[in-house]
């Protein structure tokens, strides 16, 4: 949505049905849209797969660079996620690749008016393939857990005094 910075115009935001508009004043040369779809994924040849029109056809201007970052529900092996990215016309100013274990990232340059931008993620079927720790890798989180957990009840402690102490 838009930024309540001030001397910042804000766009607008308009919904028909299920498709959403930005409306964007004129001058402004980046947008950063955050939002969370749902129910966009499918199960394909037993693994799940997102395909998305990430940049719609239908605008006048051109998109010096669309960046799509996209975030899975949870964590996996990376060596079991993959990217792919399709656009049309065909357009050689493109990249995708996998970021991390949850993480996915596409980016298109230099997309003309009528070019769609359909970003392709693929990962395993909900509960297959998840990233685990192993033992080694727990030995070295546990401790860390602990000293977090520690510092949460030493600074609760504190608040909670302080709080007494100012008559809260």
């Amino acid at each position: 949505m838009a930024s309540s910075s001030p001397g910042i115009q804000r766009e607008r935001v308009e919904f028909d049905g299920p498709l959403a508009g930005w409306l964007v004043p004129a001058g402004v040369s980046a947008v950063a849209l955050r939002y969370q779809v749902t129910a966009v994924a499918r199960s394909v040849d037993g693994r799940t797969q997102l395909r998305w029109d990430a940049v719609p056809p239908d605008r006048d201007e051109v998109i010096g660079i669309a960046k799509v970052i996209v975030q899975l529900p949870q964590a996996y092996d990376p060596a079991a996620l993959a990217t792919d990215l399709d656009t049309a016309p065909a357009n050689t100013n493109t990249q995708h690749r996998v970021l991390n274990s949850r993480t996915l990232y596409y980016e298109g340059r230099t997309l003309a008016p009528g070019t769609t931008m359909t970003i392709i993620g693929h990962w395993p079927a909900s509960g297959a393939n998840r990233l685990t720790l192993s033992v080694r890798q727990w030995s070295l989180v546990q401790p860390l857990a602990v000293a977090l957990m520690a510092l949460l009840a030493v600074w609760w402690g504190y608040r909670s005094r302080r709080s007494k102490k100012q008559g809260v």
